[in-house]
């Protein structure tokens, strides 16, 4: 549901969602912008009036949710409007990466935390992570695995940077000539930089593109290791299966797990 948090009340957001029950019979919905009513109350006003008119609705946060914004009661009662999957955003396990160089001013106390909170009841957890900034090097993104590793989340995306144009890690990239391919700056509609590259845009400053894809290989590893740890009863993605109490790809041997992106 793009922009309806930007621009509607509580009871806004809550009519649409009452239009998409009762004229299209959808039960589950996706929600993106959630992050826009980052203030607790908003949260909570929109849970309460879906409580309130009974809507028998199920909802994920598909777009990183505002781990700041998180606390107890919010968390339930997004769990009493109907949520059943969340993704979060930690972006990265190093202090340094996460708030001083991405300035999220998230500390890993609050991460861990809210994680807890959430493991409270029966929702899928998800995060997303960043790897391949400028600054980076073996120790950040062993942090990075390590936060992972300790989180238990069920779900671990861990992407590369893409520095889009008009950001500051886009300039520092141009400045200091850490892509991997040369740019035409006045030309970049002709090649634009897309999301979810599958290989480094740039090159950090003190790590080798073999050095940061090994690194790739191991996170691909993590993507569901954990899935259903706590609820053993989550289905597992489509391709994916359990032997022996470690999440594989079907036809896949230990060894080769997370050989591309799946």
């Amino acid at each position: 549901l793009w922009g309806l948090v930007f621009i509607l009340s509580a009871i806004g957001v809550a009519n649409n969602f009452h239009a998409l029950l009762m004229v299209t019979g959808v039960l589950i919905i996706s929600l993106w912008t959630i992050n826009a009513i980052g203030i607790i109350t908003g949260i909570i006003s929109i849970c309460k009036e879906i409580v309130r008119r009974g809507l028998d609705i199920q909802f994920e946060t598909t777009g990183g949710l505002n781990i700041n914004s998180l606390n107890q009661e919010v968390i339930d009662h997004m769990v009493g409007a109907g949520m059943i999957s969340v993704l979060l955003s930690p972006e990265h396990g190093s202090d340094y990466i996460r708030n001083e160089v991405i300035g999220k001013r998230l500390p890993a106390e609050k991460i861990f935390s809210v994680i807890e909170m959430i493991r409270r009841h029966k929702v899928l957890i998800g995060t997303n992570w960043i790897m391949g900034f400028p600054e980076e090097t073996d120790e950040t993104l062993q942090a990075t695995y390590d936060m992972i590793c300790q989180l238990k989340a069920d779900r671990n995306w861990v992407g590369l940077l893409v520095p889009f144009p008009g950001t500051k890690v886009y300039e520092q990239c141009a400045r200091d000539g850490l892509f991997v391919d040369s740019l035409d700056l006045g030309a970049l509609w002709c090649t634009p930089i897309k999301a979810h590259s599958e290989y480094g845009i740039i090159k950090p400053y003190g790590m080798t593109q073999e050095e940061l894809y090994a690194w790739r290989h191991k996170f691909l590893q993590l993507r569901y290791r954990y899935f259903g740890l706590f609820y053993p009863d989550f289905r597992l993605p489509k391709g994916y299966v359990r032997v022996d109490g470690e999440v594989r790809q079907e036809g896949d041997s230990p060894s080769r797990l997370g050989e591309g992106r799946p």
